[in-house]
């Protein structure tokens, strides 16, 4: 997983349409559009999340740990 502290920046080779970070249960925490590609992550607490890339055709998942 790739560690963040204030921000996460967001690079994908497919355009992306929706950008959200989800806690461990699914829960969405953060929800960004297409243009975000610096999402704010300091009001997130310390730990594990996953962050969800979403094309039109395609879902994108990959953990990284917020500290």
């Amino acid at each position: 997983p790739n560690p963040a502290k204030d921000h996460l920046n967001v690079f994908s080779v497919f355009q992306t349409y929706k950008t959200e970070i989800l806690g461990l249960d699914g829960k969405v925490l953060i929800s960004a559009s297409q243009d975000d590609t610096r999402l704010d992550v300091s009001s997130l607490q310390n730990g594990v999340y996953i962050i969800k890339l979403e094309s039109e055709n395609n879902k994108y998942y990959e953990k990284f740990i917020k500290n």
